[in-house]
């Protein structure tokens, strides 16, 4: 029986959505990659086989409208660079003992850097345009036996701000922050053992940072500032608690959701790229319209967060 999965998706230029993963069965695995439009139905879909086992983990859009894929392939670590039309460029396998790689991003320079794991350490490796890596630096927390960064952001200041995971003893994890200068050598890390993984981070001004991770009882966000922690929301995604319309939303739509206490609501709305877009606060009905604008067409998720207690959180599509 073949597998298709896929754990990666972005939103491309031209508005329709890129899912990357893999296709196989259990002994032989290739890079699938879908493109659909924003109703879901498939324009294309690529597949490439590098190795016996292959899956991707991360795919992002270039600046010359390609694409960038991270992931594994036969116990490497794999970075890949396609065309606009999916042709392949070049492929750089790496040889990090095991593991693989769980983010890829084109840097300003214009080159790329690639964050993996080998379960002991987290690494961060510089790969110019050319697919030649220029440096690697690994990365371990003081006391630790397992480190896996996950996603990491360029930070104003040209370096690297990351999450993940790391532990003492295989058993209980914290989430990890690690920031790095513009050559890869590590600046300040930071545990929090409260919260057992960090699985995506986003930069929404020069020093403000958002976390998504995982702890024993459901999903979490943290909004940061550096290394400070300012406040932490769980996220619970409860569909019959919220309702849009009309959906997809063409120029103006209405979320309703429970509210019998009229309490105080945060809004944000994000778009696919992780990017905060639009914010409206002090919502005390049960009721929030939103309005396109100049918002592009595509999917995006909103939150909802009552200045005490669980945030709620859904996806909306503006046409």
């Amino acid at each position: 029986m073949d597998y298709h999965d896929a754990y990666s998706i972005l939103e491309n230029s031209d508005g329709d959505y890129i899912m990357a993963g893999r296709q196989g069965n259990s002994g032989s695995f290739q890079i699938h990659v879908i493109r659909t439009d924003t109703s879901g139905e498939v324009i294309n879909t690529c597949i490439t086989a590098i190795s016996g086992l292959s899956k991707i983990f991360s795919i992002q859009q270039t600046a010359d409208d390609g694409y960038v894929l991270a992931g594994s392939a036969d116990g490497d670590h794999l970075i890949v660079k396609m065309s606009s039309e999916w042709l392949t460029e070049w492929i750089t396998l790496i040889d990090y003992s095991r593991g693989g790689a769980f983010d890829v991003k084109q840097t300003k320079d214009g080159q790329y850097i690639l964050l993996s794991t080998n379960l002991t350490s987290s690494i961060l490796t510089k790969i110019d345009v050319l697919g030649n890596v220029v440096w690697a630096k690994e990365h371990s927390m003081p006391g630790s036996i397992s480190n896996e960064g996950k996603q990491f952001v360029e930070t104003s200041d040209g370096g690297y701000l990351y999450t993940g995971a790391t532990s003492a003893d295989y058993f209980q994890y914290s989430l990890m922050l690690v920031k790095t200068d513009s050559v890869g050598d590590t600046l300040w890390t930071k545990k929090f053992p409260t919260y057992s993984q960090g699985f995506a981070i986003t930069a929404y001004d020069d020093s403000s940072y958002a976390i998504v991770g995982y702890k024993d009882n459901g999903t979490y966000l943290i909004r940061m500032v550096s290394n400070i922690l300012l406040e932490t929301a769980d996220l619970v995604f409860k569909e019959n608690r919220i309702k849009v319309y009309p959906q997809p939303i063409e120029s103006t739509g209405v979320i309703e959701f429970e509210n019998p206490n009229r309490v105080n609501y945060n809004m944000t709305l994000i778009n696919m790229q992780g990017v905060q877009v639009q914010e409206i606060s002090g919502i005390t009905s049960n009721q929030v319209n939103l309005h396109k604008g100049s918002l592009s067409a595509g999917a995006y998720i909103f939150v909802l967060c009552p200045d005490k207690g669980e945030c709620i959180s859904e996806k909306i599509i503006f046409k």
